[in-house]
């Protein structure tokens, strides 16, 4: 589905959950951050008038929001198979030469998740900028890899700057 979507065309998975019940906050927060990376529509499908402070600030995060109106509109994919531990690793690409990493973790236990700068094509490039797109904070530079220690059910959402390379 990802390679017919573009700008004004986009797939929609039916309903954005967060803000129901059913759904912990870590998975709100999941599930808005995947739903970013593929590019998919955002209507809230709560009760706007009874949200509470969390999924307000889930549903209006600046640079969360950003990924989905990224005006490349290259939807984003999963670009590893779920292991079995339940990791994954999704990516988009950005108009800025940037790509937003999520890397999932399905399972029920702490895992660690690393995505490769190979992985997301990032070329030429040894050092890249890491930055959580949920804190609004650099984590630093890194080299070639990065790995992240991810909670049951959370996606570390990461965007990846290459600092002496190419896309």
């Amino acid at each position: 589905m990802a390679a017919v979507a573009r700008v004004g065309h986009y797939n929609d998975p039916d309903m954005l959950q967060v803000g129901n019940t059913g759904l912990t906050v870590t998975e709100a927060k999941s599930h808005f951050a995947l739903w970013n990376i593929i590019m998919a529509p955002l209507l809230a499908g709560n009760n706007i008038m009874e949200m509470d402070n969390e999924t307000l600030a889930i549903l209006t995060a600046p640079e969360v929001v950003g990924i989905n109106n990224d005006t490349l509109g290259k939807q984003g994919v999963r670009i590893s198979p779920t292991n079995t531990t339940g990791s994954e690793v999704w990516a988009r690409q950005m108009k800025d030469n940037t790509t937003v990493v999520g890397l999932l973790n399905r399972g029920n236990e702490t895992t660690s998740i690393t995505v490769t700068w190979d992985m997301v094509n990032i070329t030429n490039a040894t050092k890249t900028s890491v930055r959580d797109l949920w804190t609004m904070s650099n984590i630093g530079i890194w080299t070639f890899l990065y790995t992240a220690v991810v909670q049951p059910h959370e996606v570390a959402l990461l965007r990846l700057t290459p600092l002496d390379g190419e896309l």
